[in-house]
């Protein structure tokens, strides 16, 4: 700093003022990138453990997660009528939902006798219906042959 007669020089002063005010700009960029980056880090390495925390389950099956289309018992029936599928087979049926507890109900095996095509209902709710499995080349099962 350069005094006269023991006072700052104003173009010092003003110097001063000015290169602060820029280096607190840039403290406060690179603050902002900093806390950005750090929470970039965070969020990636707990993702990576959560995702690593997921073992595989003890038991010799796995869950296979499907959707499934569900509607009134009136829509899925003029539906599967309507491809000239009719009622072939029922049974009473249970399955496992999300949070490990089970739901049973009625199950139809709808077939179309001339094309074959073939679809699996089941009924969690009275009036309500889901389509399992719709498939193709419904055939009797006999050992030995190619599916």
């Amino acid at each position: 700093m350069v005094e006269s007669n023991g006072l700052l020089n104003r173009h010092t002063l003003i110097c001063i003022v000015s290169s602060n005010l820029t280096l607190s700009a840039t403290l406060n960029t690179s603050m902002k990138k900093a806390t950005l980056l750090i929470g970039l880090l965070f969020w990636v390495t707990t993702s990576f453990t959560v995702f690593a925390q997921e073992s595989p389950p003890s038991n010799k099956f796995n869950n296979l997660p499907i959707m499934v289309d569900c509607g009134t018992m009136e829509d899925v029936s003029a539906l599967l009528q309507k491809h000239g599928e009719v009622p072939t087979a029922s049974s009473m049926v249970q399955w496992q939902i999300p949070g490990g507890g089970t739901l049973s109900g009625p199950m139809i095996l709808w077939v179309n006798p001339d094309t074959r095509t073939m679809t699996i209902t089941i009924q969690p709710s009275e009036g309500f219906v889901c389509m399992l499995l719709p498939g193709t080349r419904f055939a009797p099962f006999i050992q030995g042959t190619a599916t």
